[in-house]
Formats: structure tokens, C-alpha cells, sequence
């Protein structure tokens, strides 16, 4: 694999490990904590991949009943209110 898609990689791993899986705050983490995975969501086909995981991720979880957050809580929890 080259780094490019060893970071998208890493950012599916993190998503799931913290069974997060809204792009909202995936972004956040990575503008705050992880410049490198910014750079690779900047990246319109990257940005592609990693939204499409997230989408089938929670359609997924859905299924399970695993509830997901809304947009409003997940900006709620970005914002630390």
C-alpha cells in the first residue's frame, strides 16, 4: 500500500475502534490532532473513500440498532457544549 492509503486506512480503523462514524467530527479530529489525515481528506477521492465508509458504516450499524449520533450532537460534542 502506498501512505496515502495507509492513512485512510488508519482513519477507518479509528472510526471504528471509536464507533465514530460521522465525517463531521472525523474532520475535526484531524484538523485538531492529525495534519496528515487532513491533507488526505483535502483530497477529493480520498474525501470520496473515507465518506463512503462512513455512510456504509452506519447504514450498518442501523441495522444492528446500534444508534449513531445526529449531525446536531456530533457538533454539540465538537464543541464540547
Amino acid at each position: 500500500m502506498n501512505k496515502h492509503m495507509d492513512l485512510i486506512s488508519e482513519m477507518m480503523d479509528y472510526c471504528v475502534e471509536h464507533q465514530n462514524f460521522s465525517y463531521c467530527e472525523l474532520l475535526n479530529y484531524a484538523d485538531n490532532n492529525r495534519a496528515d489525515w487532513a491533507m488526505v481528506l483535502a483530497n477529493k477521492k480520498s474525501r470520496t473513500v473515507i465518506r463512503s465508509f462512513l455512510e456504509s458504516a452506519r447504514f450498518d450499524c442501523k441495522k444492528q440498532g446500534i444508534k449513531q449520533p445526529t449531525l446536531h450532537e456530533s457538533i454539540k460534542k465538537i464543541r464540547h457544549e
